[in-house]
């Protein structure tokens, strides 16, 4: 009867352990996507910088707003791109950071699973 219990013991856990994992994974590949979409956005961003260096202050640039476009000096333009390549950046560091601490955990809980067995045989 005791070693029912245990067997159902560890059942659990390694239930909660494949769905934990499950989980995990689902949030790493949708942190991925995330992180190559920011990447993209920052190489298109810094790809419209340079473009703007060729152009005067003087010249007229266009910003789209909704479904027309507004003309805005070149500088205000650099500067917001810029600002939008920073957040973009900092996004990027910060999902980084969630990566790690998921791997961590998930690695953690594997651990934890392994004590488990190993103290319920080593009984």
């Amino acid at each position: 009867m005791a070693s029912s219990g245990v067997d159902m013991e560890l059942k659990e856990a390694i239930t909660q352990l494949q769905q934990k994992k499950l989980q995990t994974n689902q949030q790493l590949m949708f942190q991925s996507r995330q992180m190559d979409q920011l990447q993209k956005d920052v190489r298109h961003r810094q790809l419209v910088l340079e473009e703007l260096s060729s152009i005067s202050p003087e010249g007229r640039v266009y910003s789209s707003v909704g479904r027309m476009f507004m003309l805005q000096p070149v500088d205000e333009i650099r500067t917001e791109i810029r600002t939008k390549i920073s957040a973009s950046e900092d996004k990027a560091k910060t999902l980084e950071a969630n990566k790690t601490y998921l791997e961590q955990s998930l690695k953690e809980a594997e651990n934890n699973l392994r004590e488990m067995i190993q103290a319920k045989h080593g009984k």
